[in-house]
């Protein structure tokens, strides 16, 4: 019996260049692959075949997010094939060989996705030939080879070892397709054979450059009909699944008559699938500001104008907010993104979409509001008007979980292969529902749209499975991801006396800034990850790393805005530094 072992550099698999043609530089990773001769007699093979498949798989019958969708079989995309060892093998019993190759990958291949429209996967497929008498004489032939070969009565001969071909393969008759048919069929030169291996590789396509930090900002001022002047500003080094976001609210010149009730930032995110007739929309409550809680039997809301407040016959000093005066109020907080375990999803590049979904993201702000007049004009006859939400959109474009400080900032691959690589189900101690992070705990409502019209009822999803889907998580990610990052700042946290921080209290004097030594920065950093441990007792020993936010000042009392930016240079005006430190998990 041979048993094949296949090593590689922990997943996920980073291919870079799509949309950048200067920095359009194939991914080559190492991969050792070893067989074992477990039986009793000798074992002969005719060589060694690798192949890296893309395959995509749609459902069988209807979408919904109501059910359990059957998936159609696996078809083939892309097949990239590698010939490792083109003689014979002879393992006796006992006996091992390990055999050491390169594969690189395309700059151009889409990324893993799994939507309710469809599935793209990448599998690494490893395959001990079973020798032959003239076997040797087509070894390499693939009918959908894009190499140059010249024909011959085989079929074509490839002139060089390593071949890619995008065209699906012919139909398997063999063993393992019996097994399971929904399997994408196997390449024509990789049976019959004595031994094979299918091992799924997930590939994130970044939108961002290579060593390149995914940090976004935002500055924009609008006019609100019925509020006034809002400012609405979001800053980030990581703006990836998982991780987190400072968001500054500042209204002003806010019109007298108005109130105030409730703000809140949600991520709105839109999978619409290839033919554009079909949209899912995710949308998460990242953020929410109500009146305090001391203030809420009393008042009920954040803000209220003083006109309002005379014709409500209330105290115009008296606000819901602390951070308010007679004609502003200003809301800032940081904000945790959601996990993938969630359905977040990283953006998608349009290159991909001719394949596979759409991925779409937006910050949106809602505000509550309502608005004091006369119903008579000089008649003195005021009402509060109707209740209304206002709303303002800002696209973003959220990166993978996996994009990481250590991740974005990562040596070659083949640097990789000394690293000891835990096996998850055996190393990764489940965790409890007491320590989970933020990431994992946020409200979701889905909703689906066909042809602009919205399909049955929105969703809101339980949080009843919640520790199933970050074991899950755990297990597909080994916790290398932002979702298990836990996030530290020094900002006060929720159950201050207000629902979220107060603006006053972010004015620290001993907040770290950009103009401190990398020394500096460190220290502070163990002094904010002390601080975590002490406010969360029952916290993991191990965590794979914490999310560092340091402010010493509000964005929004800059003189000049950040404006709209991606590379994160700016970050020195707005006063705030976020760095994402990863640390050595030792197996558990």
């Amino acid at each position: 019996m041979l048993r094949i072992e296949v090593d590689h550099p922990r997943p996920p698999v980073f291919v870079y260049g799509v949309g950048q043609p200067h920095a359009a530089n194939p991914t080559t990773i190492p991969i050792n692959v070893t067989l074992i001769n477990e039986g009793k007699h000798p074992l002969k093979a005719g060589g060694l075949r690798a192949a890296w498949q893309i395959t995509l798989q749609k459902p069988l019958a209807g979408r919904s997010i109501q059910k359990i969708m059957e998936w159609g079989k696996a078809e083939v995309l892309e097949t990239i094939v590698v010939v490792v060892r083109d003689e014979e093998i002879l393992l006796v019993p006992g006996q091992t060989q390990t055999s050491s190759f390169t594969l690189t990958l395309p700059t151009d291949l889409p990324p893993t996705t799994s939507t309710d429209f469809e599935r793209v996967s990448h599998t690494l497929i490893v395959s001990a030939i079973t020798p032959a008498p003239d076997y040797s004489e087509d070894l390499t032939r693939d009918s959908g080879s894009h190499s140059q070969n010249k024909p011959s009565f085989l079929g074509f001969r490839s002139k060089s070892k390593t071949h890619r071909s995008v065209s699906p393969t012919p139909p398997q008759s063999g063993k393992l397709a019996a097994q399971n048919s929904k399997l994408a069929d196997l390449p024509p030169t990789f049976s019959p054979n004595v031994g094979i291996v299918r091992k799924e590789v997930r590939v994130v396509t970044p939108l961002s450059a290579r060593d390149v930090q995914p940090g976004q900002e935002s500055d924009q001022t609008r006019v609100l009909p019925g509020i006034g002047n809002i400012r609405f500003i979001s800053s980030t080094g990581y703006m990836t699944v998982g991780s987190m976001t400072f968001i500054c609210i500042r209204l002003e010149e806010i019109d007298p008559c108005a109130t105030i009730y409730e703000v809140k930032i949600y991520l709105e995110q839109r999978v619409t699938s290839v033919d554009g007739q079909e949209t899912h929309i995710d949308r998460y409550l990242i953020g929410n500001w109500q009146c305090s809680d001391s203030q809420k039997d009393a008042l009920g809301y954040l803000w209220r104008g003083p006109e309002a407040k005379i014709q409500s016959e209330q105290d115009i000093e008296q606000q819901g907010h602390s951070a308010t005066t007679l004609d502003s109020l200003h809301l800032n907080n940081v904000h945790r993104l959601p996990s993938a375990a969630l359905g977040a999803r990283a953006s998608t590049n349009v290159l991909h979409h001719r394949i596979a979904s759409s991925v779409n993201h937006q910050l949106v702000l809602e505000v509550t509001h309502s608005l004091y007049s006369e119903e008579t004009p000089g008649k003195g006859d005021w009402s509060e008007g109707t209740r209304k939400i206002s709303s303002i959109r800002r696209n973003v474009i959220l990166e993978d979980c996996s994009l990481s400080r250590s991740n974005t900032q990562a040596p070659t691959y083949d640097q990789y292969m000394d690293v000891n690589q835990a096996d998850p189900r055996r190393d990764l101690k489940p965790y409890a529902e007491d320590n989970i992070p933020e990431s994992f705990y946020i409200p979701r409502v889905t909703t689906i749209m066909v042809n602009e019209q919205q399909e049955g009822k929105s969703r809101v999803h339980s949080a009843k499975q919640i520790a199933s889907l970050v074991r899950e998580h755990q297990l597909e990610t080994n916790t290398y991801c932002m979702c298990f990052y836990e996030g530290t700042a020094n900002v006060p946290e929720k159950g201050s006396g207000l629902n979220l921080s107060d603006t006053a209290d972010l004015w620290t004097d001993g907040a770290a800034s950009l103009h401190l030594r990398e020394a500096d920065m460190a220290d502070a950093r163990k002094r904010q990850e002390a601080k975590w441990r002490a406010r969360h007792p029952g916290a993991r020993e191990n965590i794979p790393g914490f999310i560092y936010i340091f402010i010493d000042a509000c964005v929004c009392q800059m003189d000049e805005t950040i404006g709209d930016s991606h590379a994160g240079n700016s970050r020195a005006k707005a006063g705030i530094t976020l760095q994402a430190d990863g640390n050595v998990r030792d197996d558990e």
